[in-house]
Formats: structure tokens, C-alpha cells, sequence
């Protein structure tokens, strides 16, 4: 089991519960601050770095396990008015919220294969919303759902199955 953002949120919260309940499979959580969670493999790693996403993926392929579950919850939330997008802020959270979880799955693809994985990556209901200020996190969310889409109609063949789930927002 992977789980990308175990350090808060929904990420932290699923970590917690999947520990608790789960004493056959391992679970990697991949986070740049501690989880703190009892019974996980903590995997340092900031996915806003494209190059800490390669190395992540290397250690993963490196464990070479079946993945039975997959569940992307890192995500930055970064508000600017429209009319001054920064792109370094846009692509920051680009990589975040969409090139991040992407890029882990499509690579990690063979162990999903081989676990009969279920790859989940948490959107957000603003990717089907327009709301002031949000331009960045909305368009990154909507990419992340749309990509999602397409390694379901590419890979899913491969026995593996994917879902976006676009929660309200949250604290």
C-alpha cells in the first residue's frame, strides 16, 4: 500500500486507519514531514521536486512489491487573483497535485499490475468548480482528474483499477 501526503489531512487520516486495520500488507508513506504513524515505512521525499519524484519511484521499484492499493492525497492549495499568476507558483503546484501522482502511478504500473491495485487519487470538488482566486488549484485538480482518466483507459486493461475522488473542501 502507497499513500502520497501521510503527514496531514485525508492523507494522514487514511494512513491512521489503514495502519490500524492492516497488519498483512506494507505501507509506504510518502511525505516530506514525519507521519508519525505506527507501522508505516516512512519515505522522505518532497513531490514538488521532479527529482525527489524520480527517487521515489526508484526506491519503490527497488522493493519491487505487489501494489494492492495506491491513494495520492498530497496537494498544495496556493490562492492568487487571475490577473497575476505566478508560474512559478502554477507549476509548483502542477507538479503537486497532478504530475506527482501521475507520474507515480504510470511508473509504478507493473506492481499495481501484479497487486490487481487500485490506484485512487484524491481531486477536489473546485476541479469542476469556478471559483475567484482559485484559478491554480481548480485547473491543477481538473488536470489531475482528466490524467486519471487516461491511465484508466490506457492501463486499466492491465487489471488495474483507478478512481478520482473530489471531495468538498476542507480544513
Amino acid at each position: 500500500i502507497v499513500v502520497t501526503g501521510g503527514s496531514s489531512g485525508i492523507g494522514h487520516a487514511l494512513a491512521t486507519m489503514i495502519s490500524s486495520i492492516n497488519s498483512q500488507e506494507d505501507l509506504y508513506l510518502i511525505s516530506r514531514r514525519n507521519p508519525g504513524v505506527e507501522g508505516c515505512k516512512w519515505l522522505n521525499y518532497d513531490i514538488s521536486d521532479v527529482d525527489q519524484i524520480n527517487m521515489v519511484i526508484h526506491e519503490l521499484k527497488q522493493v519491487n512489491l505487489p501494489i494492492s492499493l495506491m491513494v495520492h492525497c498530497a496537494g498544495t492549495m496556493r490562492t492568487f487573483p487571475s490577473f497575476s499568476v505566478d508560474p512559478k507558483e502554477y507549476i509548483a503546484s502542477l507538479t503537486v497535485n497532478c504530475v506527482a501522482p501521475i507520474t507515480i502511478t504510470s511508473q509504478l504500473i507493473k506492481q499495481l499490475a501484479r497487486g490487481k491495485g487500485l490506484a485512487i487519487a484524491i481531486s477536489s470538488i473546485a476541479s469542476d468548480l469556478s471559483i475567484p482566486g482559485e484559478l491554480i488549484y481548480s485547473s491543477s485538480k481538473s488536470a489531475l482528474r482528466k490524467g486519471f482518466e487516461n491511465l484508466s483507459a490506457d492501463l486499466s486493461r492491465l487489471g488495474c483499477s483507478f478512481v478520482t475522488i473530489s471531495p468538498c473542501m476542507m480544513d
